[in-house]
């Protein structure tokens, strides 16, 4: 099974074997030091400085790591022993100083929340050199913070393509060169990809202890969703396969019924369409090591009693396939162009250059 410990096996074969050169068993030494003092530092510390937000401590930062390994196929059996897998960091084109770049972006990436959600994608570097103060140098610190900085919140061109920030050509760690935009995407969508019930309490939640609102008279509808939602990575068919299971019989439902169930249904549409944008996204940054994923596919199921619900909805599947028109409309197609850039609206063009 992919879990945490898949990523780690591999991470530990390339930095940590017996041939390998003493920086690299730096670097696995650093990680190890990271991985000890982050969760009782800082993880489990999160919810404290905010309790309304669903879980964002150890259990996330497992998810987001295995998403990481689901992401590039890195495969179960891997031994670091005997170098057997048919996926590992090294088949993959990831060098050894970015794979270590990877480990430690997706382990701080949420740390900025233990001082406020606002801003948390980028105070996470103060927390970093903080809790690491001692093992990592200045540098590293700065490329770690580069990669985990861009999985939330703007560029400096003030839109959310905030990967476009970070450049096109490699930055250096340790004298390697590391390719930054492909890491940050990994990054980012493996975060946005871990979403599920290992993110709320259903305790709780049946206690109505998660509320929001200045009164505290709203339901969390993020932990709702959580409770509902399974994200699965499908690798070998090229897709994030989403599934959700509604119990018609959960708490959430006892006092607005009906409308509770439309506010989740929009909130289930929402997230349908950020997953699917993410998707895309990982893809135009991520290379190589993302390209498989073409499609969002998604199936929502109703329950009552334990029992489905007839009347199931169809699967509903999103992809990139695009085919082509018959563009027999020129003012249709200059329309197109126009939404894209207006800069290229015509009228726009001939003001500049016919003079």
């Amino acid at each position: 099974m992919i879990c945490r410990d898949t990523f780690d096996a591999h991470l530990k074969g390339m930095l940590d074997a017996a041939a390998c050169a003493q920086p690299l068993k730096d670097m696995w030494a650093k990680y190890q030091i990271a991985k000890s003092k982050l969760p009782t530092e800082v993880l489990t510390w999160i919810a404290k400085t905010e309790p309304q937000l669903s879980d964002h401590g150890i259990p996330h930062i497992e998810n987001v790591i295995e998403n990481a390994a689901r992401l590039l196929g890195l495969d179960a059996s891997y031994s670091h022993e005997d170098g057997s897998g048919t996926k590992s960091f090294e088949q993959l084109g990831i060098r050894p100083v970015e794979a270590y770049l990877l480990s430690m972006a997706l382990m701080f990436h949420d740390t900025g929340n233990i001082l406020s959600r606002a801003g948390h994608a980028d105070s996470g570097k103060s927390v970093i050199a903080e809790l690491m103060k001692g093992v990592l140098k200045a540098d590293e610190i700065r490329v770690i913070n580069l990669v985990m900085a861009a999985h939330s919140g703007k560029s400096h061109k003030g839109c959310f393509d905030r990967i476009s920030d970070l450049p096109e050509s490699p930055d250096y760690l340790n004298k390697e060169p590391v390719r930054l935009r492909p890491l940050a995407a990994i990054v980012r969508f493996a975060d946005e990809l871990a979403e599920g019930a290992q993110r709320t309490s259903n305790f709780l939640r049946d206690r109505g202890d998660f509320r929001m609102g200045e009164s505290n008279e709203v339901r969390n509808p993020f932990h709702d969703y959580a409770s509902i939602t399974q994200m699965n990575i499908d690798r070998g068919h090229g897709r994030i396969a989403i599934s959700y299971g509604i119990d018609l019989d959960d708490k959430m439902f006892s006092q607005e019924g009906e409308e509770r169930l439309r506010t989740l249904l929009a909130m289930i549409c929402h997230r349908i369409h950020k997953t699917d944008d993410e998707r895309r996204y990982a893809r135009f940054y991520g290379g190589e090591w993302l390209q498989a994923f073409r499609s969002t596919e998604v199936v929502i199921r109703f329950y009552r009693e334990n029992l489905e619900v007839a009347h199931q909805l169809p699967p509903l599947i999103i992809n990139d396939l695009v085919v082509p028109g018959s563009h027999e409309s020129a003012e249709n197609d200059k329309n197109w162009v126009k939404q894209r850039n207006q800069a290229y609206d015509i009228d726009e063009i001939i003001s500049k250059v016919w003079l």
